[in-house]
């Protein structure tokens, strides 16, 4: 059954007394038992989209979906709803997460997803961009195509950071090098005289406190540059003997002093502590980029051999025209960068693949035909993005280049074209002798002074039903000249020229219009009429 929902009753017992609202409502059917009224089934909708319906996926099925295609008094078991993908981005993805509700892999069209930004610890979100814009948090995003949309979050400190950790000689006040993740650092060579200091940017906050756990824990604060872990005297370093073992230190600065103000972006850093007068195991890195000219694979740290437990990151980079497609050896995935825990000699490929170019298609027109040609260099039926064409426009006999058109412009020749977009561009030619031409050649019955039909190319004339009394009268642009010449070769005695300078302008000559009779021989035939613009072709001459 298919009831109409309009307010239109004297249409008929299925128009029932009733509208839905179009910004969203709930409708119900119910079955009335005496006194008694019954929920047999309802629906809650939201405002609605044009074109777009809502049933069950299957009929009898517990849940409503949307469908592109309405299916009225028909079934639903055969129709599947269309799905769009959404795919979700955190900028940087240090700043946060996005996560959704429901979450899926694909979504029926009309589903609502909602999308809840979640920044991390020293970043706000500010603000949706993509298929969304906008600051509303959560937000509601009707699935209606594939959609991408990319939270934003900045650092919050008004921009301060700890962009770094410098290893300190405490024995000597002078750095030893900059610590980096996943670092081992060895006693034995290093000595017992250690501290940290944090590098800012800007070179001065109110603050920075540290956080150091693991094999030792500890909290500092310090609100005077240099920044150090385990504190300094106008910068004489305490000093500071780790115990072996692993840690993680992290220092956040903070615009006030003693940890006060706004907290900015912290740096976070895994290292560890060893105390080996035997030089640690190592382990070696080969990586390989296939093919060879796909891209490179870059490692941090950069080095021949790594110390057990040591963490390379290897970034595949790609080539123009090729794509990063995954790794393989002793690492697989697509992560990139990617981790690599030295525990082993290993040997890790990045794949690279081709990408084919985006190609475009040249089209070029002389306009008229016969009045010239265009040739191109390089001749291709398609182009890569980014090729120069050089096009040349070359004018017939009797014909003059006077510019381009379509996607190109201007006189100059030859033409360099880049192709960024398929082009259809023309060259124009224009009749020399002030634009005079032959246009065309009409066969004349000279019994009857009329014209019998216009004369093609390749034209084969039968006698037996044309008749033995013709001529040819060549018709011109404009229809006055101030002369014609003809010449025919073929299988006359001789060769015939002929000169008319007034019209009309026939091959054999007329008198007042009354053509002179040709009986021509058989045989094959080429005629060339050429119109000038001075009598007994005389002045200049145009193309014939």
């Amino acid at each position: 059954m298919l009831l109409w929902a309009d307010e239109q009753p004297v249409q008929g017992a299925l128009h029932v007394g009733i509208k839905l609202g179009a910004g969203g409502e709930q409708i119900g059917l119910h079955q009335v038992n005496g006194t008694a009224i019954n929920a047999l089934d309802f629906l809650t909708f939201e405002a609605q989209t044009a074109d777009i319906s809502s049933g069950r996926e299957q009929d009898g099925a517990a849940t409503f979906v949307s469908f592109t295609t309405p299916t009225p008094k028909a079934s639903n078991n055969s129709t599947a709803p269309t799905t769009y993908t959404l795919t979700t981005t955190a900028s940087p993805g240090a700043g946060g997460t996005v996560g959704r509700s429901p979450n899926a892999t694909s979504y029926a069209s009309g589903t609502v997803v909602s999308l809840t930004a979640t920044p991390a610890a020293g970043y706000t979100f500010t603000g949706w961009s993509g298929d969304a814009t906008g600051t509303v948090n959560p937000l509601s995003v009707t699935m209606s195509a594939n959609k991408s949309i990319t939270a934003t979050f900045t650092p919050t400190g008004g921009g301060q950071q700890v962009v770094s950790f410098m290893l300190i000689n405490a024995a000597t006040d002078q750095p030893i090098r900059e610590l980096v993740a996943g670092e081992v650092l060895n006693l034995a060579t290093l000595g017992t005289s250690l501290n940290v200091q944090a590098i800012t940017s800007p070179g001065t906050v109110g603050s920075v406190r540290f956080v150091l756990s693991g094999a030792q824990s500890a909290t500092k604060t310090e609100t005077g540059q240099p920044y150090a872990l385990f504190g300094d005297n106008n910068g004489n370093y305490a000093s500071w003997t780790p115990p072996v073992g692993s840690y993680s230190l992290t220092a956040t600065p903070y615009t006030g002093s003693n940890a006060g103000g706004t907290a900015g972006t912290p740096l976070t850093l895994a290292f560890s502590v060893v105390n080996q007068s035997t030089p640690p195991t190592t382990y070696t890195l080969t990586t390989t980029a296939s093919p060879g000219a796909g891209g490179t694979v870059g490692r941090s740290p950069n080095a021949t051999s790594y110390a057990s437990g040591s963490v390379v990151s290897l970034t595949a980079t790609p080539a123009a025209g090729y794509t990063f497609t995954g790794w393989s050896g002793d690492a697989t995935g697509t992560t990139n960068p990617l981790s690599v825990t030295m525990s082993a000699n290993k040997s890790i490929t990045a794949t690279f693949t081709q990408t084919p170019p985006t190609t475009y298609t040249l089209t070029t027109t002389a306009s008229p035909t016969v009045g010239g040609s265009i040739g191109r260099s390089p001749n291709a039926t398609s182009y890569a993005s980014g090729t120069v064409v050089s096009l040349t426009a070359t004018p017939a006999a009797g014909y003059t280049f006077t510019g381009w058109s379509g996607d190109a412009t201007g006189t100059t020749n030859p033409l360099a074209v880049t192709m960024s977009a398929n082009k259809s561009i023309t060259a124009t030619f224009t009749a020399t002798g002030g634009g005079q031409q032959v246009v065309s050649f009409i066969l004349i019955n000279a019994a009857t002074d009329q014209p019998i039909r216009q004369l093609v190319n390749g034209e084969t004339l039968n006698l037996a039903t044309l008749g033995t009394s013709l001529n040819v009268q060549a018709l011109t642009n404009p229809a006055t000249v101030g002369s014609v010449r003809f010449v025919l070769t073929g299988p006359q005695t001789q060769s015939v020229t002929k000169t008319e300078t007034g019209a009309p302008y026939a091959l054999f000559g007329d008198t007042n219009g009354n053509y002179a009779s040709w009986n021509p021989p058989l045989g094959n035939y080429s005629l060339t009429g050429t119109p000038y613009t001075k009598g007994n072709a005389g002045g200049q001459r145009a193309h014939p």
